[in-house]
């Protein structure tokens, strides 16, 4: 009976619920990035399963996984390139809301909105150092000194540096962060659908359409380009890592350049302009 009442509840939510008629396309951005989180945490859960979290054995299993394991590299690359699809779609989401001003008009929404943006960044961290590439420890590594200067490091990485306790903890956390994230979405939503989404304008509207069908028919279509994003990142998703990244963790050989995934070039560039330690982490946080 009570899963009768939740449909019942959801599809006239869906039904009667009223948006804004001048909304386009970029309003689907949220849509697509609840689709999109949800993949990835069914591709992390089966990967997780031929994963070890041991800097002796992380490699083999990881080329295990490529290999031996039935669509493996699918999975895999599947995984690693929807962190960029999640990203595409943040900026997306983040700039739009920007653009017709949502902070000033819906302060919860947007907070909760920033929240999600900080764990889905701390999350491609973790799983950036979890792939064990040449480039990744090596970032790890910048960013464990760069918190040094809050003398946590240790209880961070349990060492003085990334070493196999670090691993396995960020593993951990790798697979927390997605549940909170989860839960913070669906409070998300409903500070959303508490008052209505927002219109190109800017401002409040009185002309208001339900959400079926054209706002659905219009999800829809974003589900489709998604689908034939995820179809062609076969072809192109060895474009989307660096090479060496590929290469065995060597602690003793520093890269000539460390460079990270591209959505975190941003942050990489505050640390690269500001020779202070101290002031670089102040930067990098705003």
């Amino acid at each position: 009976m009570l899963i009768v009442l939740i449909v019942s509840l959801s599809r006239s939510h869906l039904q009667f619920y009223s948006c804004p008629i001048n909304i386009s396309n970029l309003w689907n951005m949220g849509f697509l990035l609840f689709l999109v989180k949800d993949i990835q945490i069914i591709t992390g859960i089966l990967l997780a399963f031929s994963y070890t979290s041991d800097i002796n054995k992380v490699q083999p299993s990881v080329q295990y996984l490529g290999r031996e394991v039935y669509y493996g590299w699918y999975l895999h690359y599947m995984h690693s390139s929807g962190a960029s699809f999640v990203y595409y779609g943040l900026t997306l989401h983040i700039g739009r809301g920007l653009y017709v001003s949502s902070y000033l008009f819906r302060n919860l929404l947007w907070l909760s909105g920033i929240a999600l943006f900080l764990l889905h960044m701390m999350t491609a961290f973790l799983g950036y150092i979890l792939s064990w590439g040449q480039l990744s420890f090596w970032g790890g590594t910048v960013i464990s000194n760069l918190v040094s200067i809050c003398s946590i490091t240790t209880f961070i990485c349990g060492g003085s540096m990334i070493c196999n306790p670090t691993l396995k903890r960020f593993f951990i956390f790798h697979l927390l962060l997605p549940l909170i994230i989860s839960g913070l979405s669906v409070v998300h939503l409903f500070y959303l659908h508490y008052i209505c989404s927002s219109n190109t304008l800017g401002f409040y509207t009185n002309n208001f359409i339900t959400f079926y069908p054209i706002i659905m028919f219009k999800d829809i279509s974003g589900l489709i380009g998604l689908l034939l994003g995820y179809t062609l990142q076969i072809v192109i998703s060895y474009g989307l890592s660096h090479p060496d990244n590929i290469l065995e963790v060597n602690s003793l050989i520093t890269p000539l350049h460390i460079v990270p995934e591209w959505y975190f070039l941003h942050l990489y560039m505050v640390l690269k302009a500001i020779p202070n330690k101290t002031s670089g982490l102040i930067l990098f946080i705003i």
